[in-house]
């Protein structure tokens, strides 16, 4: 707003619009993005909403800035990382099934589960939330450790020893596959599913959960295999 009101020129980059949950959020964010010079967006989606809007300000379709970042070698071999949003847990259905694949899961693989967080306020209690609830098995809560990682290099770092990231955010998911990391995605989110079609990935709709046997076998076939899609 302090841009708008002394004329500054304002560039918003690695942008996604929609879906929008009533008319006035969507009138809201048109109003908003009309005022903008120069608008990137990240997916084919978002830049066909700004056309049905006619907006005559400059935009462009490029990838999310992430992208940028480059390669790292993936070594394998330590850890589970997964990267939950605290918002999957709101159904009880949901709920039941993911935690009961990754109860199924921790039986036959040997190694810890690493809570990654990307979002401190939002997922830092969750795996605490979950155990306080009975939802998790003792033998599974022992196995599990909340990881905080607020830079880059802490998300890289740890995506590079994984076994196999889980991943519900975007930048876990692109973080993921900078790091050639073995990675499955589960979303509630379109920007995650549009990226996740986008690199051919396996992406499960949270909306279209399959049986708790089904998503096992895909997390046993993506394990400790980057390749494989």
């Amino acid at each position: 707003q302090i841009a708008l009101l002394r004329g500054i020129p304002i560039f918003l980059c690695s942008q996604g619009l929609g879906p929008f949950r009533n008319k006035m959020s969507e009138f809201l964010v048109k109003k908003l993005i009309a005022r903008v010079q120069l608008l990137g967006l990240r997916d084919s989606n978002s830049l066909l909403l700004t056309k049905k809007w006619r907006l005559s300000n400059s935009i462009y379709l490029a990838p999310d800035l992430l992208w940028s970042i480059p390669k790292r070698q993936w070594e394998g071999g330590r850890y589970i990382s997964l990267v939950f949003r605290s918002d999957l847990f709101i159904s009880r259905n949901i709920t039941v099934n993911i935690l009961e694949t990754l109860e199924n899961f921790s039986n036959v693989v040997d190694c810890q589960f690493h809570w990654v967080v990307f979002h401190e306020k939002e997922d830092l209690s969750l795996l605490d939330d979950l155990w306080s609830k009975s939802l998790l098995s003792e033998s599974l809560f022992l196995r599990s450790k909340t990881i905080l990682v607020d830079t880059i290099d802490k998300a890289v770092t740890q995506f590079i020893s994984s076994r196999l990231v889980i991943a519900t955010r975007l930048h876990a998911l692109i973080l993921a596959q900078v790091c050639g990391s073995p990675t499955s995605v589960l979303s509630n989110q379109l920007k995650v599913s549009l990226e996740a079609k986008r690199l051919n990935l396996e992406c499960t709709d949270i909306s279209k959960m399959p049986s708790s046997s089904q998503m096992l076998m895909l997390w046993k076939n993506r394990i400790d295999n980057p390749d494989k899609e």
